[in-house]
């Protein structure tokens, strides 16, 4: 093989689909090929012998001065990205890779340039980055929707399902009326549910989601699990049945919450979907490794083969056999998303031809610690002992003030509203609260603002009130973590009654009395800070001021009556609280509910 000829080398040189230009060590341009030229839009008379940084855009001559001379001291190559001077002042993006060569004459040092065209390259890379932006300002705009979404529909649904529980514990419904309240409430659970469905797979498509991983009881899981669905098995006449393997650990760390919700879309499908037949719910547990295994089979209609690569994706519906099924099909979608979150998997195959088999599998190790108390009394209360406590309602919906009023009011608490930040701080710092019950999206300022200022102005110590934050989502859900953990405590909406109430219970260190066996005691030997019901006349006054809307008279007897007796003390202060507002249905109702407790107890006289 020999050796090519000059000539060749040149041919090679001219033709090359790269420029490459020959510089002195100064830098200034001995040769260039073609593709150079073009480039530039220049003739290779025009630019040979000028400096190839005349070529340069401005900005990037001091760069390639200072590759150039690293070249000829090290002789090692060096590259960099530069804009180049086209000859009509346009910009042309180039990869200049500088190398040094001996020059064949004596020693003399050549530099070779070697010049790539990489602006199509750079247009794309521009194209991807405006298309990357736009995707996540869409997502972003998907997100703020959603959160603004949720919170337009979770302020309403807090009052509606408030109110549906206050009227469904009430005493004086029929059973007609009973039933039109249970519909209220199931309704508004079923929207809430839809809510949060859509929520959840938002937050799950923008990475918003993340494991709370808390030591938690899974026998009581699956327990609690096991009889809701078994109460809705039931009223289909199906047969339910649970079976275990392996029992569990006492205690287990995992996310309790999306586990639950897991394990409850499974069954609640399994039991949806079956007109006849069973539904049966298998459990194991392997402590080698941490795993547990859930698997829920039915003698449902099945899934056909062609759907089963389908059934996890979102708002895919499948049809029961009358064609149509209740849901937006996305519980299935959220399900697996949550397991495999949890690092798990979730399964599922026909049961030939009759019934599905759904199979879960996801590590809870052991755990040593004590589990996460489920906070919130099991039993209907109908005040407190001790002491009046003053609760600070700050909120700027009526709907919400009004609910929560019916629900603390009768209770005995002292409860003073205020419609935005500015009025809560000024109350704060006037009646020292004991609690504050505060939302977070307020108009002007927010929550996390208003706490702060709030703690500035009653200060610390004992006087310091204990702040339960109450929030929806929101667009800005970083200061909605902060007000979080700036609060005592948390509640999101819509509100759980129950929820608010252990809460307030914890916080204030109060003593519930029940409705009938844990009647407020009555008579003068009771505890000095006891709630004590005054005698029955004393009460038929008070009726009749109220009737005729004597605020004033009303004020005086209630001073006198807590004057004469101190252990009618909490009762006036509780009265009291409905006369400042001016109240008198809510004091008739107050005086009412005293009456239905007398009886069966003895009186003040």
């Amino acid at each position: 093989m020999t050796d090519p000829t000059l000539n060749e080398l040149q041919g090679l040189f001219e033709a090359a689909p790269v420029g490459y230009a020959g510089l002195t060590p100064k830098g200034e341009i001995v040769t260039v090929n073609r593709a150079a030229c073009d480039f530039l839009g220049w003739d290779a008379s025009d630019i040979v012998g000028r400096p190839f940084s005349r070529l340069i855009f401005p900005g990037d001559r001091t760069a390639f001065h200072r590759r150039r001379k690293k070249v000829l001291e090290t002789g090692g190559p060096e590259t960099m990205a530069l804009l180049l001077v086209q000859k009509d002042d346009g910009r042309l993006a180039v990869r200049l890779h500088l190398t040094a060569t001996p020059a064949g004459d004596g020693g003399n040092i050549r530099l070779w340039a070697t010049i790539m065209d990489v602006s199509e390259l750079k247009q794309a890379e521009a194209a991807l980055r405006r298309t990357t932006l736009s995707a996540e300002a869409a997502k972003r705009t998907q997100s703020e929707f959603l959160a603004n979404m949720s919170h337009e529909f979770r302020t309403p649904l807090s009052a509606i399902l408030g109110f549906a529980d206050l009227l469904g514990d009430g005493e004086d419904l029929d059973e007609t009326r009973k039933k039109q309240v249970a519909i209220i409430r199931t309704c508004g659970e079923h929207l809430l549910t839809l809510l949060e469905e859509i929520l959840s797979l938002s937050r799950i498509d923008t990475g918003q989601t993340s494991l709370e991983t808390v030591p938690f009881s899974l026998t009581s899981v699956i327990n609690h699990v096991f009889h809701i669905m078994r109460i809705k098995a039931n009223e289909k006449s199906l047969a339910f049945r649970y079976k275990t393997d392996a029992e569990p650990p006492d205690i287990v760390r995992g996310d309790k919450r999306k586990l639950t919700q897991v394990l409850m879309n499974l069954v609640s499908n399994a039991v949806k979907f079956t007109q006849e037949g069973e539904v049966t719910v298998r459990t194991g547990y392997c402590a080698r490794h941490g795993l547990f295994r859930a698997t829920v089979a039915d003698t449902g209609p099945g899934i056909p083969a062609d759907r089963l690569d389908h059934i996890f994706e979102p708002f895919f519906r499948s049809s029961d056999r009358d064609g149509y099924v209740e849901g937006a099909g996305l519980g299935l979608s959220i399900s697996r998303k949550y397991v495999e979150l949890m690092d798990g998997t979730l399964t599922v195959r026909g049961a030939g031809g009759r019934g599905s088999v759904f199979t879960m599998e996801v590590r809870l190790p052991a755990d040593d610690l004590e589990p996460t108390p489920n906070a919130g009394p099991q039993r209907r209360v109908a005040g407190y002992a001790g002491k009046r406590k003053r609760v600070l309602l700050v909120d700027d919906n009526s709907d919400n003030i009004a609910m929560m009023m019916s629900l603390l009011d009768p209770l005995g608490f002292g409860v003073v509203v205020a419609n935005s930040g500015e009025e809560a701080i000024d109350v704060a710092g006037r009646i020292v609260p004991d609690a504050v019950l505060l939302d977070f999206v307020m108009p002007k300022m927010d929550g996390l603002e208003t706490l702060r200022r709030i703690r500035d102005r009653c200060g610390a110590g004992p006087r310091r009130p204990a702040v339960i934050g109450i929030s929806a989502d929101v667009v800005d859900r970083r200061r909605k973590r902060r007000f979080a953990a700036e609060c005592d405590d948390f509640l999101s909406k819509p509100v759980d009654q129950s929820l608010l109430l252990a809460k307030l219970k914890h916080r204030l260190a109060l003593d519930w009395i029940g409705p009938e066996n844990d009647r407020p005691p009555c008579g003068r030997n009771a505890p000095r800070d006891a709630f004590v019901i005054p005698a029955p006349e004393t009460l038929n006054r008070l009726r009749d001021l109220a009737r005729r809307g004597a605020l004033n008279d009303l004020e005086s007897l209630l001073r006198t009556t807590a004057a004469e007796d101190q252990a009618l003390r909490v009762f006036c202060e509780t009265a009291a609280g409905f006369v400042d507002r001016c109240d008198e249905g809510g004091l008739l109702a107050y005086i009412q509910r005293m009456e239905e407790g007398l009886n069966g107890a003895k009186p003040t006289r």
